[in-house]
């Protein structure tokens, strides 16, 4: 019996959690290491979302742009 027939050892068990990949390279190389520093598990996710857009568009070009935009959006 193959795994794909077999429901035991498709189930999963309370051991099992998602990993997380992220390529560290290219164009968003700089922003991961800000977002990781300032953002993940600090700020929600829509922060980190606003701030990517921004990135992704140039608006935000170096740290201290990233720093500017952050403190904006906390203070709403």
């Amino acid at each position: 019996m193959t795994a794909a027939e077999d429901p035991e050892i498709q189930q999963r068990d309370n051991l099992a959690y998602p990993i997380e990949v992220q390529l560290w390279c290219g164009d968003d190389y700089y922003f991961n290491l800000w977002s990781h520093k300032y953002v993940y598990k600090y700020q929600t996710p829509e922060t980190g979302k606003k701030l990517y857009q921004e990135y992704a568009e140039g608006k935000i070009r170096d740290e201290r742009d990233f720093l500017k935009r952050l403190r904006e959006i906390e203070e709403g």
